[in-house]
């Protein structure tokens, strides 16, 4: 009975586990864009990638991305919107996509929080 009980409570933390680590679906009028957790063995713990026309940005509020230079600017959990940005309509409850002209960074939008997501280089990776 105990091993029936341990191997219930494993099940539901695993279950617990997917569930927190779930792609987000945002929704445009182009159709849907996936955001991807990213992954524990490419040390990506707390990063989410959103990919998009312009590339693929990520949210790192550890800057582990930065560190491994993959990112050439770090991510920013409370920036300011630039005047050059371009709305991409895309959406996710109250947050909102912004583009820069250069696409070389995203805005994400919830409110009075803007975060700066940095474009991942074409070359970064993992096995």
């Amino acid at each position: 009975m105990r091993s029936i009980r341990f191997a219930s409570v494993i099940v539901c933390s695993m279950v617990l586990i997917a569930a927190c680590s779930s792609p987000t679906v945002w929704e445009g009028p182009q159709g849907q864009v996936t955001e991807e957790p990213g992954s524990s063995h490419c040390d990506e713990d707390g990063v989410s990638f959103l990919r998009l026309n312009e590339g693929r940005f990520a949210s790192d509020p550890q800057n582990s991305l930065y560190d491994q230079g993959a990112v050439e600017t770090a991510f920013e959990p409370d920036a300011t919107l630039p005047p050059d940005v371009v709305d991409t309509l895309l959406r996710d409850g109250d947050r909102h996509v912004w583009v820069a002209v250069a696409a070389t960074e995203i805005f994400v939008v919830d409110g009075d929080t803007v975060e700066l997501w940095p474009r991942v280089s074409e070359n970064y990776g993992c096995d």
